[in-house]
């Protein structure tokens, strides 16, 4: 999702589809009535309104797509190193026991571990020096 650069429309339609895909996850893995699902869904709440509502100094959500975050800090003169091992293999442990549901997704490339619910990457994370 880009909430960073992106013009208003975009950024809602963005908005919707991001924050749609991440409550659609949360169905795979909690129960509706669950009282930290509320909790997290009113989080996400805040979070979604406030990359799509907010402009300038008071939108402090600014989301990017992996590739223009890896532009930036390239840029910025930083340079991708890869995971250990034993952080990767830590990430695979926790995400096996979400395995059950295929529709969540491990991806590992270039440097980056991204995770993702029916083919949208919700989150990436990566290293850099």
């Amino acid at each position: 999702m880009n909430a960073n650069t992106a013009p208003f429309a975009t950024r809602f339609g963005e908005a919707c589809n991001y924050y749609g895909s991440v409550l659609d996850s949360l169905d795979a893995v909690m129960s509706r009535e669950d009282r930290s699902r509320f909790r997290i869904e009113c989080a996400l709440g805040r979070k979604a309104s406030n990359s799509i509502a907010c402009e300038g100094a008071d939108r402090v959500e600014r989301a990017e797509v992996f590739g223009k975050w890896r532009a930036r800090m390239s840029m910025a003169g930083f340079r991708p190193v890869q995971f250990g091992s034993d952080a990767v293999e830590a990430v695979k442990v926790r995400f096996g026991s979400m395995k059950a549901n295929p529709g969540f997704t491990l991806e590992e490339d270039a440097g980056r571990v991204g995770f993702g619910w029916m083919g949208r990457v919700l989150t990436v994370a990566s290293a850099w020096r």
